[in-house]
């Protein structure tokens, strides 16, 4: 790990950004990612699960996925894993 000439992290020679904190604006950009996610999935899921859990599964898509990749693929790779963890907490859910 090293400083690079900008103050910031890099490791191998590659900056590390997810070890910075978000500006307002990249927050924002999150956020609204984030909503329209949530729009998505609950005309999906809403008949199987409360708004407040595909919330909480958009908003952990997001937050796994937002220091990896770039903000335009953010809507629908954060889509993608939050379907594929929300249909795991339902086949649990079946099981039981």
């Amino acid at each position: 790990m090293t400083i690079t000439e900008y103050g910031g992290v890099a490791v191998d020679g590659v900056p590390v950004t997810a070890l910075t904190r978000p500006t307002a604006a990249r927050r924002s950009e999150l956020a609204d990612a984030t909503s329209a996610i949530v729009d998505e999935l609950r005309s999906a899921y809403l008949d199987v699960l409360p708004t407040s859990v595909i919330a909480q599964y958009a908003g952990q898509a997001v937050s796994d996925l937002s220091s990896s990749i770039c903000i335009e693929a953010l809507p629908e790779m954060a889509i993608r894993l939050a379907r594929v963890r929300l249909d795991a907490r339902i086949g649990e859910q079946l099981l039981v």
